[in-house]
C-alpha cells in the first residue's frame, strides 16, 4: 500500500514512506531512466514497479522467494530490465520490465 512519497529532486526519492508486504518500509527506490516509474522491493520477496506521477502500481515482478527482502534494485540503462538481490546478497535476479517475468537468477 502506497502511503506517501516525498521528493527532493526528480531523480532522488527522500524520506520514503512506502509500506508493502510484511509491513516493512523500503528505502531502495530507484527511478527509471525515463523518469516515469520507480521500483520497490519488500519483505514479502516481491518487486513492484510504480507510476511516479500517479503512485499507481504498474507491475509486480515474479520472484522465487517470499522470505527475504529484495534489495539493491537497479534499472538497466535502457530501462528494459530490472536487477536486484535478496537482502543477504546471496542470489541475484534479472527481470523483464514489459512482461514482469524472471529472465534469470544467479
Amino acid at each position: 500500500m502506497l502511503v506517501s512519497i516525498s521528493m527532493a529532486k526528480a531523480d532522488i526519492v527522500s524520506t520514503p514512506l512506502v509500506q508493502l508486504g510484511k509491513g516493512r518500509l523500503t528505502s531502495n527506490m530507484p527511478i527509471s531512466p525515463d523518469g516515469r516509474a520507480y521500483l520497490t522491493g519488500s519483505g514479502d520477496g516481491r518487486v513492484r514497479l510504480w507510476d511516479l506521477a500517479t503512485g499507481d502500481l504498474i507491475r509486480v515482478f515474479a520472484t522465487d522467494t517470499r522470505d527475504l527482502d529484495i534489495a539493491n534494485l537497479r534499472f538497466s540503462p535502457d530501462g528494459k530490465k530490472v536487477g536486484g538481490t535478496d537482502s543477504l546478497n546471496v542470489k541475484g535476479r534479472l527481470w523483464d520490465v514489459v512482461t514482469g517475468g524472471l529472465v534469470c537468477s544467479f
